[in-house]
């Protein structure tokens, strides 16, 4: 704090000590000049570029950069001071467990700053609760930047290994062999922040996303943000859709119910109960005398179960057309006797004539790649990976390179993919998850495939990564593509490696 004594004591107050080390501090200090609360820290002099980035965001949870200073080699930054609390201490002090909702608006709003930082290419590398701070509003800020770095393409590992352990991605500390850090170890730390605040025992609807944010692999996790908010947004309107449905078919019960079910005080069955015995008893009758080997899944069931199968009727109706919520009236005979409107006489199907099914159908859908209307071939007839040749007469060495010295598909070359829904079902609120070269990843929506149909959708490949350099003579290439589901189950995939066809 020599530093402060030195040229600072003319423009601020020091209120407060924080943090005070052999290599930098933090200090609370009040303005003169601007009256107002500050935070001051002490930083490496390298960090200048960084925060002068900072310096210029608009970044609306991060704390904003009043002035730098450069004294006896070392950056002086004073910054805004946040007034709330640390996530630490929140989770220490008030909140062991935060609840589901608190815990996401949170996890949205990192979402959004780390959006911004990743674009002005600052990773962050030191994502935990206790630097990140939540005001009064519930509005987040992401407060320190100590070990924060600039991403460098060209750059092949990062300086120094640093991070939090146990918040820290893998990559940090030099595992996988990813080169640098990058996005992606933001994802990781982000991930763990908010299993934290959950507690170990959640196993809601955010598990998976979670799961696959701290997945130990950076391949394996979002390879961005965007997409990373994108799968949060399309799984929680699944949720939500779910919850509403189960909330319409209790309440299509509810309705049902009293008019599918007569309560009598006695507990001896009533006439109507007997009578409808009767009816059933005669009909399995003629059925047996008029017909033979009767299938037993047609055979009409005892009065029991009739009236849960109309209540199952009820449901279902009420699930197609929410507006009905009447049963339908019952029909009476000349006897006077109620019978439910679900008993109709059975079609007798005979074991000689068994449906034929003329539609080939599959367990999963299946993808097709055409690179310049030529499909790509498969390892394996069954197999879902496969290859695409590249050969000296394409011409790749002259193709256009990118500051990492990848090759870059021609902006004449195609990529189409066939979808093709051999299953017995819809295809229905379905995307694609499509990665290019390792870095190019993208998410495409597919409208609704009917079973037994196929989709085409054209993938956007012109100028994209299509060969990363691993060395003088490795040269490697990839692509892969997902069909996921709106809450980012997998339905079908298809990879693709990239060969040098001499």
């Amino acid at each position: 704090m020599a530093a402060f004594d030195k040229y600072f004591s003319d423009t601020y107050d020091l209120v407060d000590l924080i943090k005070n080390t052999a290599k930098s501090f933090v200090a609370l200090v009040y303005d003169k000049s601007a009256k107002r609360l500050c935070t001051m820290k002490q930083r490496n002099l390298r960090s200048l570029n960084l925060y002068k980035i900072l310096k210029d965001s608009s970044n609306p949870h991060i704390p904003q950069i009043y002035r730098l200073f450069e004294r006896d080699g070392k950056l002086i930054v004073i910054e805004e001071h946040i007034d709330g609390q640390s996530l630490e201490e929140l989770l220490t002090y008030q909140m062991p467990v935060f609840s589901e909702k608190l815990a996401l608006n949170i996890l949205l709003q990192l979402c959004d700053c780390l959006a911004i930082l990743h674009k002005d290419n600052i990773i962050n590398r030191d994502i935990k609760p206790s630097n990140i701070m939540l005001t009064k509003d519930n509005h987040v800020k992401l407060i320190d930047f100590g070990i924060a770095r600039i991403f460098k393409p060209e750059s092949i590992n990062d300086t120094e290994f640093l991070g939090t352990r146990g918040y820290a991605a893998p990559e940090q500390f030099g595992l996988f062999d990813v080169g640098q850090s990058d996005p992606r170890a933001d994802i990781y730390a982000l991930g763990i922040t908010i299993k934290e605040l959950l507690g170990k025992d959640y196993h809601g609807w955010l598990s998976g996303i979670l799961n696959r944010c701290t997945d130990l692999s950076p391949d394996r996790r979002y390879q961005s943000v965007t997409y990373l908010t994108q799968s949060i947004k399309r799984t929680r309107k699944l949720h939500l859709f779910k919850r509403f449905t189960l909330v319409a078919v209790m309440t299509s019960a509810l309705f049902a119910l009293p008019q599918l079910i007569t309560f009598n005080s006695s507990e001896e069955p009533s006439n109507n109960d007997s009578a409808l015995e009767d009816v059933v008893i005669a009909e399995q009758t003629n059925l047996n005398e008029g017909t033979t080997n009767i299938n037993s899944e047609t055979a009409i069931q005892p009065s029991s179960s009739i009236l849960n199968d109309n209540i199952a009727n009820q449901l279902i109706n009420f699930t197609n057309n929410p507006q009905n919520l009447n049963p339908t009236p019952k029909s009476t005979d000349n006897s006077n006797v109620q019978i439910p409107p679900s008993i109709e006489t059975p079609t007798p199907q005979t074991s000689s004539t068994p449906q034929q099914n003329s539609n080939k159908t599959s367990k999963r859908p299946k993808l097709l790649l055409y690179i310049n209307g030529k499909l790509s071939e498969n390892w394996s007839e069954h197999s879902t990976a496969g290859y695409i040749y590249i050969s000296d007469t394409d011409g790749y060495q002259n193709w256009q390179q990118n500051n990492r010295g990848s090759f870059l598909f021609p902006a004449n070359w195609s990529a189409l993919l066939r979808i093709q829904n051999h299953t017995n079902s819809d295809i229905i609120n379905s995307h694609l998850n499509v990665s290019l070269g390792g870095n190019d990843e993208f998410s495409i929506e597919i409208p609704t495939i009917k079973a037994g149909q196929s989709f085409d959708v054209d993938i956007p490949i012109a100028n994209k990564v299509a060969l990363y350099v691993l060395g003088s003579d490795n040269i490697h290439g990839k692509i892969n593509i997902f069909l996921r589901s709106s809450n980012d189950e997998y339905i079908a995939g298809l990879q693709r490696e990239i060969e040098i066809k001499k």
